[in-house]
């Protein structure tokens, strides 16, 4: 399976053009060429020129013939650059190790932007689920720029939504197949230690509870293993982010627990996450479902959209009695529901806070 940057690599060199045709290309006389050895296309202003420049298609040809008049050794190489820049108004900084011991994929400092760069914190697959996927694609980018604000790789393999609706209504056979070709997709992830992490509690609930029940094997077992709740998988590195609220906190901000996430985490981990950003947090509970039921209260008529209002309404009046204008929670039905039967504002708690940047701290 190609990666979502082999994917775009392969449209850009086939759409070249395009995409990588610049100005100074076409006011230089670059030319475009594919290289014998390696296959790859490269970009000269020579005609005559077969192979590109890498260091396996080609020597290195400044080697015993440099393009300066005087001859340098290494150190007297690196002398010379520094006096330039020093020079044209540059400060000359303390050399940094060479050894790379905070990088675990590197034995030595490749170039001195390593020595800024904080260790790999992991690498994450991020799985929006239907909602934030197409409903609410901002809420995915906030995802992913936390986690790549914490330092994890990211990777949104092309994946279907997890299935629950038709377990909801019964479908097992549609429900095995959604869940197989998921699998399926995970699998090179999977095998390289990869988390599956989702702003969608029911999401984590299908892999973790679900999955293995549908397409038992070795596959069901390792995402059951290596699947979490968002607010779960990011909690230990909330001191390292510089949340914000989006919202004035000036009240308590009221939250529910989803039923899928009541039976992974019991919504802790969002609370958490909402109070470092500065709100004061109310849990309004009473145990039970909001009635929205995946998407049973969207149905028309007394078995939908009616007796799910029955069966939140002792919630919504909770919240009513809470007093809060603002109320956060996980789930984007259960958003929905309660938005519908208290008349207040539902957020989920990414949106609650402003933007993270994406990039890691040093």
């Amino acid at each position: 399976m190609k990666s979502p940057k082999e994917i775009l690599q392969e449209r850009f060199s086939n759409e070249h053009e395009k995409y990588y045709r610049v100005e100074l290309f076409n006011r230089e006389g670059f030319l475009r060429k594919k290289c014998p050895n390696c296959g790859k296309h490269f970009w000269t202003l020579k005609p005559e020129r077969k192979v590109c420049d890498d260091s396996t298609c080609s020597p290195y040809a400044f080697i015993g013939d440099p393009p300066t008049k005087k001859r340098l050794d290494y150190i007297s190489s690196w002398r010379t650059v520094e006096k330039f820049f020093v020079k044209n108004g540059h400060t000359s900084v303390p050399r940094y190790p060479v050894v790379s011991r905070w990088r675990p994929d590197l034995f030595f400092t490749v170039a001195s932007i390593v020595d800024f760069q904080r260790i790999e914190a992991g690498k994450v697959v991020f799985f929006p689920d239907i909602y934030a996927d197409y409903n609410d694609p901002q809420l995915g980018v906030r995802a992913f720029r936390v986690l790549l604000a914490l330092g994890y790789r990211v990777e949104v393999p092309q994946m279907r939504w997890s299935g629950m609706p038709y377990i909801s209504y019964g479908d097992i056979g549609k429900a095995t197949a959604v869940a197989k070709k998921n699998l399926d997709a995970l699998e090179p992830y999977l095998d390289q230690g990869y988390s599956v992490v989702s702003t969608e509690p029911t999401a984590v609930y299908m892999f973790r509870e679900v999955y293995p029940t549908l397409a038992p094997g070795r596959l069901a077992e390792k995402a059951r293993e290596l699947s979490f709740p968002f607010f779960g998988f990011i909690q230990d590195g909330l001191r390292t982010l510089a949340l914000k609220p989006a919202y004035p906190t000036g009240e308590a901000i009221g939250f529910h627990i989803p039923c899928h996430e009541r039976s992974v985490s019991g919504g802790r981990p969002a609370v958490e996450f909402l109070k470092a950003a500065g709100y004061d947090v109310q849990v309004v509970e009473n145990g039970t479902c909001c009635g929205m039921a995946g998407t049973f209260g969207m149905k028309r008529g007394d078995l939908g959209y009616n007796l799910s209002m029955e069966v939140g309404d002792h919630l919504f009046r909770l919240f009513r009695e809470s007093g809060r204008k603002l109320v956060a929670t996980e789930s984007s039905v259960c958003s929905m529901q309660i938005s519908d039967g208290v008349g207040v504002k539902v957020v989920h708690p990414l949106r609650a806070v402003e933007e993270v940047s994406s990039s890691p701290p040093s």
